[in-house]
Parts: structure tokens; C-alpha cells; sequence
């Protein structure tokens, strides 16, 4: 099973692993907080599926005191000149020794939105707490759509046009595609496999399924907020045309979503109320 490239950032696993271990003063090492332990977690990673919930699961677990990568964004880790570092491209040797050189700073919470390490299923050093959370995927499209019409990132003014370009997130098959590299039934039953290894499995707007996760960040299930909104800063005419434009086209977006949400009622049976 091999999900597809990411979207950002240069190809440099193994100097990254490298860069990693260079000496920092280890601030945050006695502000840990005490779950970690208690649980048998040495880190905490969540992996962000892009306008699925996963900004509020990142802003609930720094507050809660959870420890991302310096410098970051929105959880991901981030080189110091600012490029999102490919921590997807490396193996899993070059990411084990990657996340033991980090947890020794202090680093005990990993964001990853932009691909889908492969390696971070089978690592048992450090100890991972993997967690993600689902949206419906009709839902989830729309959200993506109408927030980059908000702040003027769509290249087309149309969603049917939206979900065929070539960006991994923007797409109705965008579980599968992300985790397993194809939107076929072998890729869903490929990514069902996947995420069934994840510790905590959470879906949006099913707060009980959050469980597991709030053993970790407390309040998590709580903490979902509408970001297209809350960021401010954006084209309301441009979003009350996109919402329009929804409206119009939503049932070829449903009649398209077949598959992907045949893959989510599964691991929704599959996993049960807790998550």
C-alpha cells in the first residue's frame, strides 16, 4: 500500500532525520504534560485530514499543553525557514530516528495534513498514539470549496470543476486518494486497513467518538469551530456565491460520493461509538 506524494515541501527525509538531532536547549522537557507517562505515549499523532475538524483538534491539544514541532504550522512541522518538512517521504528508519532526536526537545505532538506516512503504522519507537478524525465527504468537500472561495484561493468558481483538480484535498475520493494513492475499491479497502490501525478514530459531529481522544486532550470533542469564519479576513460575496454555487450542484457531488462514504459508514461500524 503507498498513498500519493505530498503537496508541499522539498524531499529530504534523511537530512531531516539528521537536522533533527542537532543540540537545542530543551525548554519544554519538564512541561510535558503528564499523560504522556501515564498512558505509555511517547507521541501524539494526529493526522490531519484537511477541512475535516482537524485545526480545532490542534489548537485543543496546545492549549492542553501537548508540545508540537518549533517552529510549525498549524501543528505540522515546519524547517526554520518556514517549508513544510516531507515527513510523509521518509521510512520508517529515517522517521523513528527523526521523532526520538524531536521527543528528546520536548516535542510530543505531531501534526501531518499534507501526506500520509506509510511509515508511521508500523513504528514502535517512539511509542505513537495515532488519531484522526472523518468528515462525511460531501461535507468535507464543500467546506474546503467555499473556505478557498472565501479567501480567494479557488481557481475555478464552480465545485464540480473544483473536485477534478489535481490537489489531493480537494477531491470527493480524497480519503482513499490520500492514504492509498487511488479512489478504487482497492485503494478504500487499502485505506480502511490503515486507518483501522489508528488508535483513536474520531467522526465530526458523533461527540462520543471522540472518546479515546479525550483521554489525551480533554474537551477535544468540544472544541470543533467553524474556521472559514473564525479566520475573518475573507470575500463574504465571494462566499454567498460559492454557497450558491453548492446549492446548484450538490446532488452530482452526492451522486458522486458513493464509494468514500461506503468506506466511512464501515469504519464507523467497525469502530464502534467510542471511536
Amino acid at each position: 500500500m503507498s498513498g500519493v506524494a505530498g503537496e508541499g515541501g522539498p524531499s529530504l527525509p534523511r537530512r531531516l532525520a539528521r537536522a533533527a538531532r542537532r543540540r537545542i536547549p530543551p525548554s519544554w522537557r519538564d512541561r510535558i504534560p503528564n499523560r504522556t507517562s501515564m498512558l505509555g505515549v511517547g507521541v501524539l499523532w494526529f493526522h490531519h485530514f484537511h477541512k475535516a475538524g482537524g485545526s480545532s483538534v490542534v489548537t485543543a491539544a496546545r492549549r492542553g499543553g501537548w508540545r508540537p514541532h518549533r517552529p510549525h504550522g498549524n501543528g505540522n512541522p515546519m524547517s526554520p525557514e518556514g517549508e513544510t518538512l516531507p515527513i510523509w517521504e521518509m521510512d520508517e528508519a529515517a522517521l523513528g530516528g527523526w521523532l526520538r532526536a524531536v521527543r528528546r526537545r520536548g516535542v510530543n505532538f505531531i501534526a501531518c495534513e499534507w501526506g500520509f506516512p506509510q511509515a508511521a503504522l508500523d513504528l514502535t519507537r517512539p511509542r505513537l498514539f495515532r488519531a484522526a478524525v472523518l468528515r462525511d465527504p460531501v461535507e468535507r468537500v464543500i467546506s474546503s470549496y467555499v473556505f478557498d472561495r472565501f479567501h480567494g484561493d479557488a481557481e475555478t468558481p464552480d465545485i464540480l470543476d473544483y473536485v477534478q483538480e489535481r490537489q489531493v484535498f480537494k477531491k470527493i475520493d480524497y480519503y482513499s486518494t490520500r492514504v492509498a494513492g487511488r479512489a478504487d475499491a482497492a485503494g478504500r479497502e487499502a485505506t480502511f486497513k490503515a486507518l483501522m490501525r489508528f488508535e483513536s478514530l474520531s467522526f465530526l459531529g458523533r461527540p462520543e467518538s471522540y472518546a479515546r481522544l479525550d483521554r489525551l486532550i480533554p474537551g477535544v470533542a468540544s472544541a470543533h469551530e467553524h474556521r472559514t469564519a473564525a479566520l475573518g479576513g475573507g470575500d463574504a460575496d465571494a462566499r454567498a456565491a460559492a454557497l450558491e454555487n453548492v446549492a446548484r450542484r450538490r446532488d452530482r457531488l452526492e451522486a458522486s460520493a458513493d464509494g468514500e462514504r461506503r468506506l466511512i459508514r464501515r469504519l464507523l461500524e467497525a469502530r464502534g461509538a467510542t471511536g
